[in-house]
């Protein structure tokens, strides 16, 4: 379910106010292994890609993006030797899930924000960990689990942070398990139905267009 996840926010970011947003991703890697270039890459109306080259195990992305009307915008981290990588390369690869964003560990899935990452290894993308800045991308460790910690339910997730655009993005994907699921097994899953967790956002999401867009998904998936 967390693969669905990714795969669903990398390719369709949620959105809300703000229309473009400057970014500093800092990396550190332990063991580069041979990796020598770091790349960036972010589906978008205007994909993002972005190549820099490791210096003494270093890396730093500095750009401002168009979040095409949307509130957040997703995009994927990872370090190769070779400096010739394409986004026709990165796109073949996600499509046919030779890559598989949350599942496979040279790939960091990352909302595009200020973020200062610790990394082991090149091929353990997916085991960084965030110091400093990074809030939101803390968030979402939190939502999903670390190691042996305790994994948070999204409804968890939403009462502890109702004003987070993590949670709003997370619950988008839930609404539709309402044509195939039975409400006690949501519950289980989730921590509560879609309508309680919708309702449990602040009132800037919940009046949000994504929040609208919900609450539409949640009355079309009750009438199947």
């Amino acid at each position: 379910m967390r693969t669905l996840f990714f795969l669903c926010m990398l390719l369709s970011s949620t959105g809300l106010f703000a229309e473009q947003i400057k970014f500093d991703i800092q990396g550190k890697v332990k063991e580069p292994n041979g990796s020598k270039y770091a790349y960036l890459y972010s589906k978008g109306d205007k994909d993002l890609f972005m190549k820099v080259p490791l210096i003494n195990g270093s890396f730093k992305f500095s750009s401002a993006v168009d979040l095409e009307k949307k509130l957040l915008r997703w995009g994927l981290i990872f370090l190769d030797a070779r400096g010739d990588i394409k986004v026709e390369d990165i796109e073949k690869n996600l499509r046919n899930k030779t890559w598989v964003p949350g599942g496979t560990p040279k790939l960091k899935v990352i909302i595009l924000e200020d973020v200062d990452l610790n990394i082991l290894k090149e091929q353990e993308m997916n085991y960084l960990t965030i110091s400093g800045k990074g809030q939101l991308n803390k968030q979402v460790k939190e939502l999903d689990g670390n190691g042996n910690a305790k994994q948070l339910k999204l409804a968890e997730f939403i009462k502890k942070y109702p004003d987070s655009p993590v949670g709003l993005d997370y619950l988008k994907s839930v609404p539709k398990y309402l044509k195939v699921l039975p409400i006690e097994k949501i519950k289980e899953v989730f921590g509560n139905t879609p309508q309680a967790m919708l309702a449990m956002l602040s009132p800037r999401l919940r009046n949000s267009a994504e929040g609208k867009s919900i609450r539409a998904d949640i009355e079309k998936f009750q009438k199947k």
